[in-house]
């Protein structure tokens, strides 16, 4: 199992014109781990969210709504074009391209100033486009300088009931935002962090930029360097793991819990059909050993000699993590070779509060022909 993201980009072209040299950076992507806050209400030209909208007899809605880590993209329309004699300002059209941002706990909403109920918030981009924002940097030394900059931002709103996740509203009426950098942030050529997850082509803010104006605040954070949770991937990594009990069989009980769990629980696709849990025996296997994989990996068999045809057997191993991390904006990269004649295979996260979220994947019958449908992979 590996972990993996990112990778960093720089391009920059000089011109050399008549004596004066003119340093140009790419029209760019930066993206950040963002957080903040929306005012309902609370600061004109942004409404309360209206009365009835919720459920008839909902009363409206004003307060401060707190978005906790996110995803937010923005995207520079021209290129930067500097001078030779520093400092030398350059100001481009800027837009923001991405917005996802979940509420850190639920809005309350009452009816009649009784009978309270918890929603969720997710804030998203509007497809009605605001104008584009703009974006005034300086380049004070040959490897960056400051910058500001000011976004016109078209929310759109998603409220889930907590009590019934599927129950939804959506609100996209709101006007947009402008929202403006508090000061001037610094920027650098060089990204200062090892791989960062944008194509900046050259432009990467140096620190936490903070943007505010219409009832709305934005905490933009560059990505921090690639952290990798936990690496699978060698033989002896794999010995280790067992060795030491990190991976292990999944217990029958625990096993049949998990397939009991996810049907219970399905939002899309099939169930489980009716499925014998059998405990594993594992294995590890080395590099391109009997064919199996060019890959080392784990061997898993749970053929007790028993088997009865017609009949569906399941299996699987469990990797206990230590800790339980935020893997926020995380990649997961599993390798599956599976044998033909299998029909499932899935994969399952459980938290520190027994929360599980899966996913599954259809395996091609024995001679399928690519292309595959959507959610299905190749025997081996």
């Amino acid at each position: 199992m590996k972990i993996r993201c990112g990778f960093r980009l720089l391009v920059f072209v000089v011109f050399v014109l008549a004596g004066t040299v003119t340093v140009c950076y790419a029209p760019h992507y930066t993206t950040f781990d963002g957080r903040g806050s929306y005012d309902f209400g609370g600061i004109p030209p942004i409404p309360p969210i209206p009365a009835g909208f919720f459920s008839p007899g909902s009363d409206p809605f004003v307060g401060v709504v707190d978005f906790g880590s996110g995803d937010v993209i923005t995207r520079g329309l021209e290129e930067m074009r500097f001078g030779n004699q520093l400092p030398s300002t350059a100001t481009i059209p800027i837009e923001l391209v991405e917005l996802n941002l979940t509420s850190s706990e639920p809005i309350t909403v009452m009816y009649g100033g009784q009978n309270p109920e918890l929603w969720d918030v997710n804030v998203t981009l509007s497809d009605q486009l605001p104008p584009d924002g703009s974006m005034t940097v300086t380049k004070t030394h040959c490897n960056g300088g400051t910058f500001t900059s000011s976004l016109n931002v078209q929310p759109k709103f998603t409220f889930s009931k907590v009590s019934n996740p599927t129950d939804i509203r959506i609100l996209d009426s709101n006007p947009p935002s402008r929202i403006v950098t508090s000061q001037a942030f610094s920027w650098v050529v060089e990204s200062p962090k090892d791989n960062p997850p944008s194509d900046a082509n050259g432009f990467y803010p140096a620190s936490a930029v903070v943007m505010q104006g219409d009832g709305m605040l934005l905490e933009l954070q560059p990505p921090g360097p690639v952290r990798v949770h936990f690496l699978l991937a060698s033989e002896q990594d794999w010995r280790n793991a067992l060795a030491d009990g990190r991976v292990h069989p999944l217990p029958q009980a625990d096993g049949e819990d998990y397939i009991n769990q996810f049907n219970a629980n399905m939002q899309e696709g099939d169930p489980y059909p009716a499925t014998t849990f059998l405990e594993a025996q594992l294995y590890v296997l080395a590099a391109e050993e009997e064919d199996y994989s060019e890959e080392a990996g784990l061997l898993m068999v749970w053929d007790n000699g028993n088997l009865i045809v017609d009949v569906n057997y399941a299996s699987a191993w469990q990797y206990t993590y230590p800790d339980d991390p935020d893997l926020t904006n995380t990649i997961i990269t599993v390798t599956v070779d599976p044998p033909c004649g299998m029909s499932v295979v899935s994969l399952g996260m459980q938290d520190i509060n027994g929360n599980i979220r899966a996913w599954y994947w259809n395996v091609a019958p024995i001679g399928s022909i690519p292309p595959y449908p959507p959610g299905t992979i190749p025997c081996s």
